[in-house]
């Protein structure tokens, strides 16, 4: 499988090749990103009367005490305690620090999607110009085709019992997970009566996915999402299982009869093979544009071609092999591409499991399904700003997390420094590594 050139990854090379540790850079860029906040002051909903606590204080706090290994409101509210000096610097506090209770409450007023868009952008326009930057080693270079992953995330510790209405299902997120980026570059929140086949629809209104090959698991597979992916100019390498019951035998049964396939100039082949933990894997890529007998085919919008995938993983240990077959609908011809597409999904899950991992998502207990979907998106917003700086530390985002606590005023100038682009892109002039 060949190397996904994103622009995260640009924005990592140029980190690690040029040594960037930018110790005497100042972290105006806090500042700045305090002063974003700004827009939800107008729409604060408190009695002026009674509001101590500014929104955009707040905010600015909780990111912070994120980024230092806080993951539930008490230890947010232990942080801003404990750094309150530090945060005068550049916050007024002037009735001094909220409580844990407050911060979650305050926490619950901005808008979720206003507040993913703010943070969010934040941290994708350092990517990019980190990425303009690189592209100045190989301006000839053509860059890869993005594929957008999408994927449901539960979590698990937000649902309740205790409302003296019944059960409450817990907060279930859908997230589009960019490789260009390689974070969630967007979310829709899933209704507490509604499921992901409806959101995946309100999910493709909001980003953009021109050029970009487009990927979802069985579930999301209907006809209404591939259209509305096609009407946006993009593209889809989407599974297919049983909720189609005819349609994925009849697609079964094709690639089970090898000489429909093998040899056809309409088909394609891909494979790899690669040691994954105690294993090897070995995965087949078939792509078929012979689609003229598929009863239906008109009505999936821009199905040009079905594909399958063969994993088979032979442990190092001489246990028998196991092999595992998906099938695809594509609007995707190149067969590199479909592979890449249909590998590149399941970076979704990784994504996920880091939330639960380095920030405890599924065990989050807010109850009030605002503030926790705003905590999460705080969470997604570090996870984020953590893959960015990585190559600085050299270690797992969980362990950065840990470093910051020790050390929190410098490592953080630290990290702001490298997110202060302009005064990173003269200081790689200075050096000559830039005309």
């Amino acid at each position: 499988m060949p190397k996904v050139n994103t622009k995260l990854k640009n924005a990592q090379e140029i980190i690690k090749q040029y040594g960037l540790t930018c110790n005497d850079f100042s972290a105006d860029k806090l500042i700045r990103f305090r002063k974003e906040m700004d827009i939800f002051e107008a729409g604060d909903s408190r009695h002026q009367s009674y509001v101590r606590h500014i929104i955009g204080d707040i905010i600015v706090i909780v990111f912070l005490a994120l980024l230092s290994g806080a993951d539930e409101w008490t230890e947010i509210g232990d942080f801003a305690k404990k750094k309150e000096a530090w945060l005068r610097q550049f916050l007024p506090l002037d009735n001094g620090i909220p409580s844990h209770d407050t911060i979650q409450d305050v926490m619950a007023l901005p808008d979720p999607g206003m507040l993913s868009r703010i943070c969010l952008q934040f941290i994708i326009e350092k990517v990019d110009i980190y990425s303009e930057i690189k592209r100045h080693d190989d301006p000839f270079k053509k860059p890869d085709t993005p594929i957008m992953a999408i994927d449901g995330k539960t979590s698990r510790g937000s649902a309740g019992n205790d409302t003296g209405q019944g059960k409450t299902r817990p907060l279930h997120t859908l997230n589009a997970v960019s490789t260009n980026y390689g974070f969630s570059i967007a979310e829709v929140f899933v209704p507490e009566k509604t499921n992901e086949i409806n959101a995946t629809e309100d999910l493709l209104d909001i980003i953009d996915v021109e050029g970009v090959v487009v990927t979802w698991d069985a579930l999301n597979t209907q006809k209404k999402n591939v259209e509305a992916v096609i009407a946006k100019k993009g593209d889809y390498v989407v599974a297919l299982k049983g909720n189609h019951q005819s349609l994925y035998e009849e697609i079964r049964d094709y690639f089970n009869d090898e000489a429909l396939f093998i040899n056809n100039p309409l088909s394609g082949f891909h494979e790899t093979i690669e040691k994954e933990h105690n294993a090897i894997i070995k995965r087949e890529y078939i792509l078929s544009r012979e689609i003229h007998w598929i009863y239906d085919r008109k009505s999936w919008a821009g199905l040009q071609a079905i594909g399958c995938v063969r994993t088979t993983a032979s442990p190092l240990n001489g246990a028998l092999a196991a092999t595992e077959v998906r099938y695809y609908l594509s609007s995707v011809t190149d067969v590199s591409l479909f592979a890449r597409s249909a590998r590149q999904h399941w970076s979704v899950e990784s994504y996920h499991w880091q939330m639960d991992f380095t920030f405890r998502d599924d065990a989050n207990k807010t109850r009030d399904k605002k503030s926790a979907k705003n905590l999460q998106i705080m969470k997604k917003s570090v996870l984020a700003l953590l893959k960015i700086v990585q190559p600085l530390y050299k270690m797992s985002m969980k362990r950065i997390r840990y470093s910051l606590s020790l050390d929190f005023e410098n490592e953080i100038e630290k990290i702001f420094s490298v997110l202060d682009t302009p005064k990173v892109e003269a200081h790689l002039k200075e050096a000559g590594y830039l005309k």
